[in-house]
């Protein structure tokens, strides 16, 4: 190979264009050619990397041949040709064997001695390769580089290292924590031997990297506490708690961002408001640094509980944000402010943001933004102008931007339905511009949304979704418009509008898709009462026979079948079984014989297509923009659980039962888990030891399963048991007071050691299929013995130890199973409540201040989690409501229907929410103490 002048003019890309592995590796034989030739090998590494960066996999054998002959290149006193041997020893030390023969050049390379451009990459190379085994002898060498003096990339190198290494020797280098705290709080260091060093910085650019130190530092010791919250709040307290150490300590732009995305993480976690927190984050709003004061605002808009003023000193900054010339900086501030308009609506669109003017932006991302503000925070007489500005903008950006829009779309059907026309329009035009499925998906969702909400759109949403189909590409989407279709065209005026665009599904499209259009045939067949529309659909069902797909061909006979059947099968009801459920019912009945035949009805159903996975729930939804860039967000309202996941839970709880507990096997059905969302705390959170249960009920058993977590790092608990003692216990249906309840068996802990969860059980038996109401106090009995917190080692003397906690309630609700109840097929709400109005039931209603919250959506959560019941309607609540209503069924037992209906009114002044309650059962007491656990 030449290496003249010109051969240097060349294109350096040119150089790595259809590089051969197998070329490369002959041409590395020049590793071992001495003299050694630094330019051609540096040459040559840089194409064996350029072969690893672009997925070019080498072979144990090829990497360890390449990785010794690289390390004879360390005889070369070069420091270039040094460099990069560095980044090939990190790049081969995962593929090659024997990496660790390195390690004594590394080692002299981090000596203070060495060369300041070799010492923190050869720190960088030494932590890569290493094992934990080997971290104690280099300990001294990364404690002494974390406080180095002299060169703060050193500093860097080892903090980033210590990092890396930190989940691989957790309490060794959690051991470091004095030198990391000494490298956060130090001084700006000299540059001495930067100044030394080839690369030559100016002194803004020297202070800059000088203070990125900080940045590592504070990133390392928030890693130290991570599972500490306490501890992490006294990190926090140090620069957040008023006494002026931020401004002489936090010099690096990073780190204060980091701090602040630690506080705001700590105010979410706890739930509560943060004066001081807040004061802070306010403060350094007006930092110099715009990344600081970004952080610092979408911090404060994330916070809980804020009210519109309090949010508004941030909103005044993200506002500043939107001049700024650098569209970075413009794009972060209205993503954030996007944020701030699902939150306050009310409010951003009295504050004059100037968004108007940003719809223009140069930076089409911005400007997609800035319309889906204006759409969140729109009025109804807007919303025609901002339709059209929508209009004109969604030709110009991507698929990614455009859900967005289409998100911010539906939740505007959502505030203003009388609306829905000029926004169906724009939905059917964007449907029909190009777009991937994504894209597609999202338009799809929101017209459904929108016939969901507001009768009046159903058929004209219909017939865009019908010209849809006509054209689509995307099958999954085709099998939903004729889900829909199924449904609501046999309700529509005129049915026959809608099978001709059906049947053609059946002509033209896929077997999937003409799967789904057969079916939705046989809907219009059996729920259409017109003669002749049904003569028809027969007949285009007979010419599906002939489909040369076999469950088109079955779907086709099954549908003709039904349509002759005397009365509609259940098969196409809206609700199904729940199969685990149904499974495990059987396998009960049939390991205990009986006489009595199998009774279906005390197997719970739930809708058709609550069955769906997670996963694709998830997809269905639009995405939520996270203006945190990582931190944790406000948590986005949930989405209503189906009772398909909550039977799912249940079964998966009775599984991890019969693993802990064997006994359980001979218990029979699991009836209910709760709490469903999490356990119950009895002790508070800060408590050297907490605690937590679960009720598992059973038929004739009550099993008791307690998490406790050791908060104490230098204690190790050993043979945990919690003692329980029945204060008080009575028959919920009759009244009576009950002396039967028994302790029946306990399953210690045999040891608790620090921030690690363990179960312990307790089994009450009970007499079968009697709801027992009852209190118990629990007491923790243990041996504490002392243990060092680096290792774990617990001393060989330990003493006896109680701990008590609060009483244990098992109530009502405890046997309310979440259902979604059903008259005659009729799954919705408004059926069963007249339905059981009509029965012998018992109504009860009060009125009454929930305690302890202060806003609807609070409200809401609440009832929700006290009841133990399935939410049908009134999940979510709207942003700007004053009143609010919530619709709840469950199964008492698995056998007594129960409806509530609550009816809630912001107060005056926004002081606390009161409640009207509604409770219809089939049995009073079920009423009575349903009732009872609300007030």
């Amino acid at each position: 190979m030449s290496w003249s002048k010109k051969d240097e003019d060349i294109d350096e890309l040119d150089l790595f264009l259809n590089l051969d592995k197998s070329t490369v590796l002959q041409e590395a034989r020049i590793f071992n050619a001495s003299p050694i030739k630094p330019r051609q090998c540096r040459f040559i590494i840089a194409k064996v990397l350029f072969l690893m960066y672009t997925n070019e996999s080498l072979s144990s054998n090829e990497a360890t041949e390449l990785f010794f002959s690289i390390t004879k290149l360390f005889q070369s006193p070069g420091i270039a040709l040094r460099q990069i041997i560095y980044l090939a020893i990190k790049e081969l030390s995962s593929v090659a064997q024997d990496v660790i023969i390195i390690t004594s050049s590394l080692t002299k390379d981090m000596q203070p001695t060495s060369e300041p451009i070799c010492r923190p990459n050869a720190i960088r190379a030494l932590c890569k390769i290493i094992d934990p085994s080997m971290l104690p002898g280099i300990e001294r060498f990364l404690k002494a580089a974390i406080v180095d003096t002299t060169d703060t990339s050193v500093n860097t190198a080892a903090l980033v290292s210590s990092y890396h290494l930190f989940p691989l020797s957790r309490e060794l280098i959690r051991r470091w924590s004095n030198e990391v705290q000494e490298a956060l709080v130090a001084k700006s260091s000299g540059f001495t031997s930067m100044m030394t060093s080839f690369m030559r910085t100016s002194a803004p650019q020297s202070t800059a990297r000088s203070t990125m130190t900080q940045y590592h530092a504070l990133g390392l010791l928030a890693a130290f506490r991570q599972h500490d919250r306490m501890s992490t709040n006294k990190l926090i307290q140090m620069f957040v708690g008023g006494n002026g150490m931020t401004t002489e300590t936090l010099r690096d732009p990073f780190a204060h961002c980091l701090l602040i995305r630690l506080a705001s993480k700590a105010a979410l976690d706890s739930g509560s408001f943060s004066a001081p927190v807040y004061d802070r984050l306010c403060s350094w709003l007006r930092n110099k640094s715009d990344a600081v004061s970004l952080e610092a605002a979408k911090a404060i808009c994330g916070m809980p509980d804020l009210t519109s003023e309090q949010v508004f000193p941030a909103v005044r900054a993200l506002q500043q944000l939107l001049s700024s010339s650098k569209a970075t900086l413009r794009f972060a501030a209205i993503r954030a402010l996007n944020h701030v308009a699902l939150q306050h609506a009310t409010a951003m669109s009295s504050w004059k943001l100037g968004l108007d003017e940003l719809i223009s932006d140069t930076n089409r991302s911005v400007a997609t933004f800035a319309i889906t503000a204006l759409l969140k925070i729109g009025t109804e007489s807007t919303v025609d102008s901002l339709i059209k500005q929508a209009a004109l903008l969604m030709n110009d950006i991507s698929d990614e931007f455009r859900v967005i829009v289409v998100a911010a779309i539906k939740s505007l059907g959502v505030k203003f339905p009388a609306k829905h026309s000029v926004l169906l329009n724009f939905l059917a035009g964007v449907l029909r511009d190009e777009g991937g499925f994504e894209f597609k998906r999202a338009v799809v969702d929101a017209i459904i949304q929108l016939t969901s909400l507001v009768p009046a759109a159903k058929e004209t949403a219909m017939s865009h979704l019908c010209e849809f189909i006509e054209d689509c590409e995307f099958s999954r989407l085709a099998v939903k418009v004729l889900h829909l279709l199924g449904i609501e065209g046999p309700k529509a005026n005129n049915p026959s509008l809608y099978i001709r665009f059906v049947y053609n599904r059946v002509v033209l499209e896929s077997a999937v898709v003409r799967a789904a259009a057969v079916f939705a045939l046989a809907r219009f067949g059996i729920y259409v009462k017109d003669p002749k529309i049904k003569a028809s659909v027969r007949v285009l069902l007979s010419r599906c026979l002939q489909d040369p797909d076999d469950e088109v061909r079955d779907r086709a006979a099954w549908s003709m079948r039904l349509m002759a059947a005397q009365n509609t099968p259940r098969l196409l009801d809206e609700k199904v079984f729940h199969l685990a459920t149904l499974e495990q019912r059987l396998v009960d009945y049939r390991n205990s014989p009986s006489d009595t035949p199998f009774d279906l009805t005390s197997v719970p159903s739930c809708m058709r297509g609550d069955e769906i996975s997670h996963a694709d729930a998830q997809s269905a939804l639009p995405p939520i923009v996270d203006p945190n860039h990582g931190s944790k967000a406000r948590p986005a309202a949930k989405p209503q659980v189906s009772t398909a996941s909550l039977l799912d839970r249940l079964q998966e709880t009775l599984v991890r039962l019969h693993g802990a507990v064997p006994e359980t096997k001979d218990y029979g059905s699991l009836i209910k888990s709760s709490p469903l969302d999490a356990p119950l705390a009895l002790t508070e959170e800060e408590t050297e030891y907490a605690v937590q249960v679960t009720k598992h009920i059973f038929p004739a058993h009550i099993v008791f399963e307690f998490t406790v977590t050791n908060t104490i790092s230098d204690m190790l608990l050993e043979n945990l048991s919690v003692e329980m003692t029945a204060e008080s216990a009575f028959d919920i249906l009759t009244g009576d007071a009950l002396d039967d309840l028994e302790m029946v068996g306990a399953i210690a802990v045999d040891t608790v050691p620090f921030d690690t969860p363990s179960m312990a059980y307790v089994v009450y038996s009970k007499p079968e299929g009697v709801p027992v109401a009852a209190e118990f106090s629990c007491c923790l009995k243990f041996t504490a013995k002392d243990c060092d917190p680096n290792t774990g080692e617990a001393d060989e003397d330990g003493f006896e130890d109680d701990y008590t906690v609060d009483n244990l309630k098992v109530v009502a609700c405890d046997y309310m199973v979440p259902a979604v109840l059903d008259v005659e097929g009729d799954p919705e709400f408004q059926g069963v409540w007249e339905f059981l109005a009509s029965e012998d039931c018992t109504q009860l209603v009060e009125t009454f201040a929930p305690a302890g919250v202060e806003s609807l959506k609070d409200t809401v959560t609440l009832m929700s989690s006290l009841l133990s019941m399935q939410v049908v309607e009134g999940q979510q609540v709207d942003h700007n409501a004053t009143s609010h209503s919530m619709c709840l069924t469950g199964l008492f037992l698995n056998q007594t229907r129960t409806a509530v209906r609550i009816r809630m009114t912001q107060a005056a002044g926004g002081a606390g929410v009161v409640a009207e309650a509604t409770v219809r059962s089939s049995d009073a007491s079920v009423a009575s103490s349903i009732m009872d656990c609300l007030l």
